[in-house]
């Protein structure tokens, strides 16, 4: 998972500039890395 986030990081900068609604895609492995930690801090508990 780590590894498909630090790989996904330049597409994510190349669509950071776009001008459409491409731009939520630079989102997708902050929202990722979210989704990873809110898992994982619930199977923790």
């Amino acid at each position: 998972m780590f590894i498909s986030f630090i790989t996904s990081l330049p597409i994510a900068y190349y669509f950071l500039g776009a001008e459409n609604s491409w731009r939520l895609v630079a989102l997708a492995p902050i929202f990722s890395l979210l989704l990873t930690f809110v898992f994982w801090r619930n199977k923790a508990r």
